[in-house]
């Protein structure tokens, strides 16, 4: 006969080892620890098709634009370009760092700008002439709450009248996000 001690044992393991089982199905929300800042599981608004993958732990986050997000001045003398994704955030004292990645190449007489804004926050990249390499721009978003974050990518694109043959063409393709740790105040 097995004893009601040795049938409690079993119960407390498999309460601990329950969730470490589990097949990727849970949401965020039931993988976050208490207090602490996760994403959604899924963006709730997306100005254009892109794949959204949040990590399982609801920490971090890639989204994929699916169709090219670019603007180039090779045909008009100023292209522009917007894309905006609404993520869903929980929990307090939110430190978001979302990394942007992408190409840019400006020729002489052309500029290009890039505008991010996240919620209340703005970061403006300026490329100027003779510009051409791969770019990681990071934007660092802190709040002591929040419900989302409404990330906003501008591109800008600008060709001189007097430079016909100039350039100015940027192309992004991922944003990477991930929730830092809030830094500890006193003793460490």
């Amino acid at each position: 006969m097995i004893s009601f001690a040795r049938v409690l044992r079993g119960s407390v393991l498999l309460l601990f080892l329950l969730p470490g089982l589990g097949g990727g199905t849970a949401s965020s929300a039931d993988a976050q620890v208490p207090g602490r800042a996760t994403f959604g599981d899924k963006t709730t608004f997306q100005s254009a098709d892109v794949a959204y993958a949040p990590s399982a732990d609801g920490q971090a986050f890639t989204i994929s634009l699916s169709a090219p997000f670019e603007v180039s001045t090779d045909t008009s003398q100023v292209g522009t370009q917007a894309f905006s994704v609404v993520i869903p955030v929980s929990g307090q004292n939110i430190d978001a760092n979302v990394t942007f990645q992408g190409v840019v190449l400006v020729t002489e007489g052309a500029l290009a700008t890039l505008i991010i804004n996240v919620n209340d926050t703005i970061t403006v990249q300026r490329y100027r002439p003779g510009f051409d390499k791969s770019v990681v721009v990071r934007h660092r978003y802190r709040a002591k709450s929040a419900s989302q974050l409404a990330i906003t990518m501008f591109l800008l694109g600008e060709r001189d009248q007097a430079h016909p043959k100039a350039s100015a063409s940027m192309h992004f393709d991922t944003i990477d996000g991930d929730l830092g740790t809030p830094k500890r105040r006193g003793k460490r």
